[in-house]
């Protein structure tokens, strides 16, 4: 009896794996969907132009096949044309997506590729399914079938494959030739985290500087799980994690409209310290702490507007009680990591209420107690303090990314060309203040401060909130995640994202701040925004990191 009822079990076990993958994501056959396109123009022997953009469906690190035909194979009887010998295939990967048009570079063949080539998106690209334990045979068939335009091929086979079809906890990976993640898919109606996207990495040992930050973030590291704090009936807007203190360990400061907040996390237990008051009559937008004064003290830097005009605040904080330091200083802040020095801190004035910044940043320098204007930060109009970061790439070459006002993700190089407008949008922000309109019906509109971002190791954290953008000025969120994105020197390849939360991202850090001794991200979410009968709801959710 006993043996009769573990072979029914056996068996059920064998299959689940398989039940598991009875139907792939729609978004997986919509993004291999056949289109096709031609060269506009070679730019050299390895980058062209082509006539594809993402309103036909083309993505950053999609696979174009040039196919020149062979020898024509003709029937003895019929005389019918039955097929061709030795196809010869080119193969590009596009690497920027414009309005209209798209780069694209060599990355197989030995054939010139001329000016009026069609080219076809993932035609006869080699691939493999890699599977070692076999545990999922229905998925590859399955695979096979829906996208049956890729050359499949079986692990035992000479030729390299071009993408790799791979199942890492939950999730479908597509990867490149090189290894890195092109496109990730939740099975089964999994939704994707970071966890499920990368091998889990040996843990961080973190290091805080004196501003309270931690070292940069390890080149594996990854999120593993999450959590949150208790909910606030607070709009969250900016997060950051010091010794405020100066007592070893790791303070929050979170600001929200009229109030900043003092607490601290030991694992998974907030408790709130002390709140300041803000002044109702400021609009806050930003929130940064740094030791300026080299007292050992992170000062805590509230960039604030008043009447659309800069008036921030500056606070410390000592035996957990808050120290006003300046206040209505006419500039705005934001530090920033800079290669090679470490971070630092930007000011950036506005005099001119038409335009968002019509001055140049600057380092802020600290002169007789006042913050003063102090060596001009080069920086390329029309990138403000908020929402860029530079960085280095593998090879030490200088970059600038930052986010637009319609939150497209760019990058500059080092003489300010820009190389890089993704084809995503990123960011997402309902932060604002006034810009005056030279429509005079109109009166005023608002500007939307780019959310920050931040680079560690080569990586660009970016946040991503999802909702409807009706225009420039106006737009809703109702979701959110971080998403870290790799630079190669021609795009960015997401490596790995948090997972996604019902409510935008508003700021993040990243610091030790349950006080465990490892690296997290912090994100601020507003879950719920105040409306007449209901109360605004925020979360600080911390994502460990492996």
């Amino acid at each position: 009896m006993k043996s009769a009822l573990l072979l029914p079990l056996a068996f059920l076990l064998f299959l689940l794996p398989n039940l598991a993958f009875s139907e792939l994501p729609e978004q997986l056959v919509a993004d291999f969907s056949p289109t096709q396109g031609y060269v506009v123009m070679p730019l050299d022997d390895t980058e062209f132009i082509i006539d594809l953009d993402a309103s036909k469906g083309l993505t950053t690190g999609d696979i174009l096949s040039i196919i020149e035909q062979g020898k024509k194979l003709v029937h003895p009887i019929s005389k019918e044309v039955i097929g061709t010998l030795d196809d010869k295939i080119t193969f590009l990967q596009t690497t920027r997506l414009k309005s209209g048009y798209s780069y694209a570079r060599k990355i197989r063949g030995d054939n010139a590729v001329a000016k009026g080539a069609r080219v076809q998106r993932f035609k006869q690209v080699p691939a493999i399914f890699d599977d070692p334990s076999h545990l999922n045979p229905q998925l590859k068939v399955e695979l096979q079938q829906q996208l049956n335009m890729l050359d499949w091929h079986d692990d035992k086979s000479e030729i390299q494959p071009l993408l790799h079809f791979e199942i890492v906890t939950g999730s479908l990976l597509v990867k490149n030739q090189d290894g890195s993640i092109l496109r990730s898919y939740p099975i089964s109606g999994q939704t994707p985290t970071a966890a499920n996207v990368t091998a889990v990495s040996p843990a961080i040992q973190t290091r805080v500087n004196p501003n309270g930050n931690a070292t940069p973030l390890q080149q594996g590291s990854t999120p593993s799980t999450y959590w949150n704090s208790p909910a606030f009936n607070k709009e969250f807007i900016g997060i950051n994690v010091a010794d405020f203190n100066t007592d070893g360990r790791q303070e929050t400061v979170i600001l929200s409209q009229g109030t900043l907040s003092l607490g601290i996390f030991m694992g998974q237990t907030y408790k709130q310290i002390n709140e300041f008051k803000l002044p109702a009559s400021y609009n806050f937008i930003a929130l940064d702490s740094f030791d300026l004064n080299k007292n050992g003290r992170p000062e805590i830097f509230i960039s604030g507007l008043r009447d659309n005009k800069p008036q921030s605040l500056v606070l410390e904080i000592e035996n957990g009680k808050f120290i006003k330091l300046a206040q209505k200083v006419p500039m705005l802040f934001r530090v920033i990591e800079q290669p090679g020095q470490g971070q630092i801190l930007l000011g950036q004035k506005r005099h001119q209420l038409d335009i968002p910044f019509d001055q140049r940043p600057f380092k802020v320098a600290l002169l007789n107690g006042e913050y003063k204007e102090g060596d001009s930060y080069p920086l390329p109009a029309p990138i403000n303090i908020y929402g860029f970061t530079p960085f280095n790439s593998k090879d030490g070459d200088h970059y600038l990314a930052y986010l637009t006002a319609d939150d497209y993700l760019k990058i500059k190089s080092a003489d300010g060309a820009e190389i890089y407008d993704s084809s995503d949008r990123y960011g997402g922000s309902e932060t604002s203040f006034n810009l005056l309109s030279n429509d005079p019906t109109e009166g005023s509109y608002p500007y939307f401060v780019p959310l920050r971002i931040l680079s560690t190791n080569r990586r660009l954290l970016v946040p991503q909130n999802s909702g409807t953008r009706f225009t420039q000025r106006l737009a809703t969120y109702n979701k959110g995640y971080i998403k870290a994105l790799e630079w190669n020197g021609l795009s960015t390849t997401e490596v790995w994202r948090t997972a996604e939360q019902e409510g935008p991202v508003t700021d993040f850090s990243l610091a030790d701040i349950d006080n465990d001794g490892q690296l997290e991200l912090a994100t601020t979410v507003v879950f719920k925004r105040k409306g007449f009968l209901s109360k605004s709801r925020s979360a600080v959710v911390i994502h460990e990191l492996k």
